[in-house]
């Protein structure tokens, strides 16, 4: 398997979410009724799965063969969006209780 030319440029883009959204799950977890804990967490999670969200589609361009691309990439947010209308759907169901 070949690696493109700038893999050490994308590796260095993914190095800061490796820490994030393990670290942050890991102090959500640890919080029993501590609120300022449970928004640290959040927010440690929330940029590590924030970064991932934008740099995945960009490693998954630059790793593909080029007649494949869009369909890689594509299939990206195809994904997120088939994974969304059914937890919206049933967050909506939830609140009519």
């Amino acid at each position: 398997m070949r690696l493109p030319a700038d893999f050490s440029f994308l590796v260095s883009l993914f190095r800061p979410t490796f820490l994030p959204s393990p670290s942050g799950i890991a102090v959500e977890t640890s919080s029993k009724t501590e609120y300022g804990q449970i928004v640290a967490g959040r927010v440690l999670t929330g940029y590590g799965v924030g970064a991932l969200s934008g740099l995945v589609p960009v490693y998954q361009a630059e790793a593909s063969p080029p007649h494949l691309r869009g369909v890689v990439t594509g299939s990206f947010q195809g994904c997120v969006t088939l994974v969304s209308i059914p937890s919206y759907s049933y967050e909506t169901s939830l609140q009519e209780l």
